[in-house]
């Protein structure tokens, strides 16, 4: 009875601190850490972390899409961005997630987001922010994988625009074993506790915004000088 009422509350905490919308264009890859040593009230404060960064979204196909994607010592890709999405389908799937138990193999997620996301053959659309969030609860990278095969697969996400967020569930984070996933420490966002996700959500949504945000704006700078370089003389000739 205790860990449904605690469950309830933390559902509607997290509504109640629901971060402001990205509105950019934006392909959101959520990897939900399911290993062994997190309990069912903690998983289902988990999941409610990830619905509350999906209600952050504008869900459709021409602007935000999602993919959410489970991993212990194996991965589940769940929800795919080329599944047909609405912001209400996406909530269903993320409380139907599995919990895989085992221990937690990020290197293995990201090869997975790598290759079946983020690839020239993957589903992540070409000319748009790519954003990866990991949570974890283990936050020394040497406990839980190959760190060679980890740094390799972090620089071809890289290579193909991928921006990675680290959300730490931990008392104790080492920056410096994170830090290998990302490309600035800011990048690694904490939380003491699970209780502590719901706060957390804000910092992530403010990051992935300012992903797309950047990516917009950089975009609109190529379009303009594209058109005062190379359309510019072309009108003086046509009209």
């Amino acid at each position: 009875m205790v860990s449904l009422f605690l469950t309830f509350f933390y559902a509607l905490l997290s509504t109640f601190l629901e971060p402001k919308r990205v509105i950019h264009p934006m392909d959101f890859a959520i990897l939900v850490d399911t290993s062994e040593g997190i309990s069912s009230i903690d998983f289902e404060r988990e999941k409610n972390f990830v619905k509350s960064l999906v209600r952050s979204l504008t869900i459709s196909s021409s602007l935000s899409r999602v993919s959410i994607m489970s991993y212990s010592n194996e991965t589940d890709l769940t929800v795919n961005f080329s599944d047909q999405q609405t912001k209400e389908s996406l909530l269903r799937r993320v409380d139907a997630l599995p919990f895989l138990g085992g221990r937690p193999q990020i290197d293995q997620a990201l090869e997975t987001a790598a290759a079946q996301l983020f690839s020239p053959s993957g589903t992540a659309r070409a000319f748009v922010p790519r954003t990866v969030v990991i949570v974890t609860t283990h936050c020394c990278q040497d406990r839980v994988t190959s760190a060679g095969r980890l740094n390799e697969t972090v620089a071809l996400l890289r290579r193909n625009g991928v921006k990675i967020l680290v959300t730490a569930v931990c008392k104790d984070v080492d920056d410096k074993e994170l830090g290998t996933l990302v490309e600035d420490e800011e990048d690694i966002i904490t939380a003491d506790s699970f209780e502590g996700l719901a706060a957390a959500t804000e910092k992530v949504s403010a990051a992935a915004s300012q992903v797309a945000g950047i990516f917009a704006c950089t975009r609109f700078r190529f379009v303009a000088f594209f058109e005062r370089i190379c359309l510019s003389p072309l009108q003086g000739l046509l009209f």
